[in-house]
C-alpha cells in the first residue's frame, strides 16, 4: 500500500509540473514571398504566410516608396492559420520595407520583410572620350538601383575599337580582333546616380592620327543590362 501511495503521488507531481509550465505566445506565423526579396517586370510572385492564428484577418504593415501604407483586414488565414496573397507581377518599380502582419491578437510576422519590384533597366551615358573616359549612369528609384559594393550585381564595362582596323584596344595596343571588355569605377557603391570614369582607357600613343575610334560603355542593376552608350573620334585625343 504504501509503495503504491508513492506512485500515486508521483504521478500527480509530474501532471502538476506539466500543467504549470510557462505558456508560450501566440505565434504570429511565418511569411515569404515565393521568389525571395526580389522580382523582376515578367515574374509571378505571392505573399505567404504559415504558422499564423486561424480564422482572423490581419493588417498590412509596411514602408512602401517612401511613405508608411497601414492597410486593415489585408490577408486572412484559413484554418490552421495560412494564408496567401497573389499572384502579383513585378511590373512596376516598388520597394516595400519592413513589412509585416499584425493580427487582432497583437502578434505578427517574422520574415519576409523586404521587398523590391524592378521594372527598369538602367540607363548610361558618356561625358568625355580621349584622354579620359567618363559619364555617368541612372537607375529609376524604387528598382534594385545600382550596388558595386558586396553584393557586387553592378559593374561598369568599357571597350575601345579602332574602327579603321577593326581591333579592339588590349592593355597594350588595338591588337585584337575579338572585343576586350575593361572595367569602370563608379563615384558611389549604391544607389540610382551616378557617375563613372574608366579605370585604364587607351593612351594618346596608341592612337593613329588618321585612324577612327569607337568607346563604348554599359553597367547594370540586380536584373538589367542598360544600354550600350558609344562615343568616336578621329585621330589621337
Amino acid at each position: 500500500m504504501p509503495k503504491r501511495f508513492t506512485w500515486l503521488r508521483l504521478g500527480i507531481l509530474l501532471v502538476g509540473l506539466m500543467c504549470w509550465q510557462p505558456r508560450a505566445d501566440a505565434s504570429g506565423g511565418t511569411a515569404s514571398f515565393t521568389n525571395g526579396p526580389r522580382d523582376w517586370v515578367n515574374s509571378i510572385f505571392y505573399y505567404n504566410v504559415t504558422g499564423a492564428p486561424p480564422n482572423v484577418c490581419g493588417t498590412l504593415h509596411t514602408f512602401r516608396n517612401g511613405s508608411q501604407l497601414d492597410s486593415p483586414g489585408w490577408i486572412c488565414t484559413n484554418s490552421s492559420g495560412n494564408a496567401t496573397m497573389g499572384p502579383y507581377s513585378g511590373s512596376s518599380n516598388q520597394t516595400d520595407e519592413n513589412v509585416y502582419i499584425e493580427w487582432p491578437d497583437g502578434s505578427t510576422t517574422t520574415g519576409a520583410t523586404y521587398h523590391v519590384s524592378d521594372a527598369s533597366a538602367p540607363t548610361i551615358w558618356i561625358s568625355t572620350t580621349g584622354t579620359s573616359f567618363t559619364g555617368g549612369a541612372s537607375d529609376v528609384q524604387w528598382g534594385t538601383g545600382f550596388d558595386f559594393g558586396p553584393a557586387a550585381w553592378s559593374g561598369i564595362t568599357t571597350s575601345y575599337q579602332d574602327l579603321t582596323t577593326g581591333k579592339y584596344y588590349d592593355g597594350s595596343g588595338y591588337n585584337s580582333t575579338s572585343p576586350i571588355n575593361s572595367s569602370a569605377t563608379p563615384s558611389d557603391y549604391f544607389g540610382f546616380n551616378i557617375t563613372w570614369s574608366a579605370t585604364f582607357p587607351p593612351p594618346s600613343s596608341a592612337h593613329d592620327a588618321s585612324h577612327s575610334y569607337r568607346w563604348c560603355a554599359f553597367t547594370r542593376d540586380f536584373f538589367y543590362q542598360s544600354n550600350v552608350a558609344c562615343a568616336g573620334f578621329s585621330g589621337i585625343p
